[in-house]
């Protein structure tokens, strides 16, 4: 196992995904991963073999509290679907990581997908 940064790790994975998906697609898992590797180690780039499963758990957890962004500007907890949306895209770059022999461990083993209650919208009567 070669010692890859996180940073690495990432703007790698982006670019291989780059040739498959769309740009929209492109800019979200990177607004995501960006986010991630920003802060789930407290700020430092760290080999992705010493990256764990506890890293990517407190970071969700941090996630459903409110938070400070990078600005300075005080957040609420996200919501489940965004939440969702980052489990899903870290999933992704997981499996990524883990066929190239990056990580030694799951790093989604201790963190599961949210419920999303969805919202009953009602419907105008006809008069």
């Amino acid at each position: 196992m070669s010692a890859v940064l996180l940073s690495q790790a990432v703007k790698e994975y982006l670019a291989n995904r780059a040739t498959r998906q769309s740009e929209a697609t492109i800019k979200n898992e990177e607004q995501v991963l960006t986010r991630f590797a920003a802060t789930v180690a407290k700020g430092r780039d760290i080999q992705m073999a010493s990256l764990s499963s506890d890293h990517v758990e407190a970071w969700f957890v941090r996630l459903r509290q409110p938070h400070t962004d990078r600005a300075g500007i005080a957040r609420p907890p996200i919501q489940a679907t965004t939440y969702n949306n980052y489990y899903a895209r870290l999933k992704s770059f997981d499996a990524y990581c883990a066929r190239r022999r990056w990580t030694r461990v799951d790093l989604l083993a201790h963190v599961d997908p949210m419920r999303v209650i969805s919202k009953v919208r009602q419907q105008p009567g006809v008069d």
